[in-house]
């Protein structure tokens, strides 16, 4: 996961293997101990390959790191 470093179009993710039909759900979630680390996480272009993820709070030198559960068929 990670986020923009400042290009509006989001960071591609791209899952391990392509779902056959769509991507029904997936939840993103911040690694860490500290909460309000990630700031917002949200992500949106999900596709039966991937996702653009987006956090409120990433820097160059800030970066977020994430992961993700993504369910398909």
């Amino acid at each position: 996961f990670g986020g923009s470093l400042g290009d509006d179009a989001g960071y591609l993710n791209n899952f391990p293997f392509a779902f056959p039909s769509a991507c029904y759900v997936m939840v993103a979630s911040h690694v860490g101990h500290t909460p309000s680390g990630a700031g917002i996480l949200s992500a949106s272009a999900i596709t039966k390959s991937g996702f653009r993820g987006f956090s409120s709070v990433v820097t160059a030198a800030n970066p977020v790191s994430g992961c993700y559960v993504a369910i398909g068929g």
